[in-house]
């Protein structure tokens, strides 16, 4: 009688590409979250002001 060996599952170091990948798809993601939350930013005084606007 033979005994199957079962496969040990190998981790595969992603590519540049898919590290890439993520984060520009989770930035895409974050600004559409803060877009249509209402969230602005104003730095034009040169300070940073982010500013949620809640109706």
């Amino acid at each position: 009688m033979e005994v199957k060996e079962k496969k040990k599952w190998k981790f595969k170091m992603p590519t540049a590409f898919t590290i890439l990948f993520f984060i520009i798809a989770f930035l895409v993601i974050m600004s559409w979250i803060l877009h249509w939350s209402g969230v602005t930013y104003d730095g034009a005084d040169g300070a940073t002001k982010l500013e949620l606007w809640v109706s």
